[in-house]
């Protein structure tokens, strides 16, 4: 079998990591490819949480076919040293053969690595292109001189690193085109990088899925993680926006008979009983207040109207709103203009989701609630008031 063996500090693993692993798979043909995160790296000065990288690591390569986890540096007390792995390594896969996979970072400073020349008579070297690390012919020509080895050389451009990630992590920014959504939960959950924890909603979450499919619970986490992001951005709560994103959908699939009922304490509006695919946002709002005793009237409303949306929402109404609209598992034509809109200029980025929309609803020959174009209206009216 050919295997390759990925390993780093992945602290945090983001997209690029994803789609090297991807890459090195296509173009090497590998049967298997193992990800071995660092236990303690000799190169670095800090000590990193091993359990913390192994468990976004499994996140983040969970579906990816021909792709395991190994927790052998992680397990290991001693520094890490790749010759002494691949050495235990190759001793389990006698008759197979070694791709060890590097970003041409490496490419320079290979031969001052410990024990360089054990490393080349056991795994083939595979050096990946990075931004800013170009191939340099001293390197290949040192390698092959001093150890007899041939590198191979692979292409590979994504500009993204850990370093990055983690400075961003702290500003209101999109992220989940760099930093897969669940490695972001999991970051958050746990309040790593300084993050604030949500850990405190976990029970939530279990008993979410016992309301919503698989496919929806997703969507419910891509909305907390996002509201989360934006509630950054404008300075509202990460956490209460984290938590309303979570339970927006909470009464989605449940009958009408029952929205309705959990609707008797609500005023609502013409269309919520007209449109019944809108009324899930008023019935989450009494569902959450009833059965978790919850009052926040701002988490109340933010569920309430996320759907529809009002005229006279407030930051936070609007930062569920648009979180439902762009989170990660959202493909439609244009939503990355609309990502890059919404953590810009939130009213702007609503007004283009309702255009939107409405063009969407024109061409479905389906149609229009008035609700939409009030809040359109609205928003383009205090837009030309405050130029």
């Amino acid at each position: 079998m050919k295997i390759g063996v990925f390993g780093g500090t992945f602290d945090p693993v983001h997209q690029g990591h994803i789609e090297l692993v991807k890459t090195a798979i296509e173009e090497l043909d590998l049967d298997l490819l193992y990800v071995m995160p660092n236990g303690n790296p000799p190169h670095k000065e800090k000590e990193w949480d091993k359990k913390h990288r192994l468990g976004m690591v499994k996140l983040a390569f969970r579906n990816i076919p021909k792709v395991e986890i190994s927790d052998y540096e992680i397990n290991k007390e001693e520094p890490s040293y790749t010759y002494e792995t691949l050495t235990d390594f190759q001793k389990e896969h006698p008759d197979d053969e070694i791709y060890f996979l590097m970003g041409m970072d490496n490419l320079s400073y290979f031969p001052n690595w410990k024990h360089p020349e054990i490393i080349c008579k056991l795994a083939k070297l595979v050096f990946f292109g990075r931004c800013g690390y170009e191939r340099t012919e001293e390197g290949v020509k040192a390698i092959r001189e001093q150890f007899g080895a041939e590198p191979m050389l692979i292409s590979f451009g994504w500009d993204i690193s850990s370093t990055e990630i983690r400075s961003e992590l702290g500003q209101g920014t999109y992220i989940f085109h760099k930093l897969p959504f669940l490695v972001y939960q999991y970051i958050i959950r746990n309040g790593l990088y300084d993050c604030p924890s949500v850990k405190e909603y976990d029970s939530f979450e279990e008993d979410l899925k016992n309301y919503i499919e698989e496919k929806r619970f997703l969507h419910s986490i891509g909305v907390a993680v996002t509201a989360y992001r934006m509630a950054i951005r404008y300075k509202e709560d990460p956490k209460l926006a984290y938590f309303a994103g979570l339970l927006h959908d909470i009464a989605k699939r449940m009958p009408l008979d029952k929205q309705l009922d959990l609707c008797k304490k609500i005023e609502l509006h013409p269309d919520e009983v007209a449109y019944p695919k809108m009324l899930h946002a008023p019935a989450g709002a009494g569902f959450v207040k009833k059965k978790y005793n919850i009052k926040d009237k701002k988490l109340l409303s933010g569920i309430r109207y996320h759907t529809m949306g009002h005229k006279d929402m407030t930051t936070f109404d609007k930062l569920i709103y648009m979180a439902d609209y762009i989170e990660p598992c959202r493909n439609f034509d244009g939503v990355e203009d609309l990502r890059e809109a919404t953590f810009s200029n939130l009213d702007e980025a609503i007004i283009k989701g309702i255009d939107t929309t409405i063009l969407s609803l024109v061409e479905e020959h389906l149609k229009i609630s008035p609700v939409l174009l009030e809040v359109r209206n609205d928003l383009l009216e205090r837009e030309q008031k405050g130029r």
